[in-house]
């Protein structure tokens, strides 16, 4: 049995037609758990609607948590599943027919292979479409190698690279410490490339790879020298990218004392400058939640702890 687990806010627009997408699998052997997280619009009458009219087994919980926020919202459906296996589903998907289906061959394809006891986890590939569910993006993949400070563009369907940014390498440096070394975020639209070893952010379109907006302090910095660890200045170390703006953790000083020191610059993808953030215990990996204005991070001084930030 598998479990779908479906965190609703608002999102009466394409609700109907992922639930009927759901009905439409070729694998039968599931239940749709959905958790409504306060909506105001008709999100849960035609949630209701679609359970009594349709054989599409759906339970709908009633936790009385209030509006607790998209990650917190899934980690109480996941609290209520007993199911041998969950996947996750947003509001406003649309499920190719044999998402579940072949999702759960890899699942046992992995467990066989890696025995039932390792924890598996399947992720699958998306079209981005418009409301339509005309393609926009077609089986897009972009990813980063650091050895070779190259941005790639690639279509997994097809196997086929897209496009590719290369950055400049120094001659003589081990790739940690390459002068344009970075790291990078995506959404849709947009590549963000925070600079790690200077005060620069580039952001490049989705659609053609091209420089849409650079960001910096226009000082000339040095190469690096490799190991000469005392000595770095350290500036960008981590970037998440949101619909609305992306947000880019800053250092700006050495490995001091004050290293932990980081200050979270937040920009729209014009490269405008929105807001800056300081914190009493920083996030080091962390994703925003724009929708609800949270941030949900870790840190590895807290490890046993999910932190949340109110933005």
């Amino acid at each position: 049995m598998i479990d779908i687990l479906l965190s609703t806010y608002n999102g009466e627009k394409y609700i109907e037609e992922l639930l009927e997408s759901l009905d439409n699998q070729t694998y039968k052997n599931f239940n749709v758990i959905v958790r409504d997280d306060g909506s105001t619009d008709r999100t849960l009458e035609i949630i209701k609607k679609y359970k009594d009219t349709h054989c599409l087994s759906i339970y709908i919980l009633s936790d009385n948590l209030g509006n607790l926020g998209s990650t917190l919202s899934f980690e109480a459906l996941m609290r209520n599943s007993k199911a041998d296996y969950f996947m996750f589903c947003d509001q406003d998907d649309y499920w190719c027919e044999q998402k579940i289906e072949i999702s759960l061959k890899r699942m046992h394809e992995l467990e066989s292979s890696l025995g039932e006891k390792t924890p598996c986890a399947v992720f699958t590939d998306l079209y981005v479409v418009d409301e339509k569910l005309n393609i926009i993006n077609d089986s897009l993949f972009i990813y980063y190698s650091s050895n070779q400070l190259a941005i790639t563009k690639y279509d997994l369907k097809n196997q086929t690279e897209l496009d590719k940014i290369k950055l400049e390498k120094d001659d003589d440096n081990e790739s940690y410490f390459y002068s344009n070394r970075g790291i990078i975020a995506a959404n849709d639209s947009f590549v963000v490339y925070p600079y790690i070893y200077k005060k620069q952010i580039d952001i490049y379109a989705v659609k053609d790879f091209k420089l849409v907006k650079r960001i910096n302090d226009g000082k000339h910095y040095p190469e690096i020298i490799a190991n000469d660890i005392e000595d770095i200045t350290y500036h960008y170390l981590n970037v998440y990218a949101g619909k609305k703006y992306f947000y880019a953790l800053y250092v700006g000083h050495k490995e001091d004392d004050n290293f932990l020191g980081r200050t979270l610059e937040v920009y729209d993808y014009e490269g405008n400058p929105i807001i800056k953030y300081t914190f009493d215990i920083i996030p080091f990996y962390f994703v925003v939640d724009e929708e609800n204005g949270y941030i949900y991070a870790t840190n590895a001084h807290y490890e046993d702890y999910l932190l949340r930030y109110k933005l």
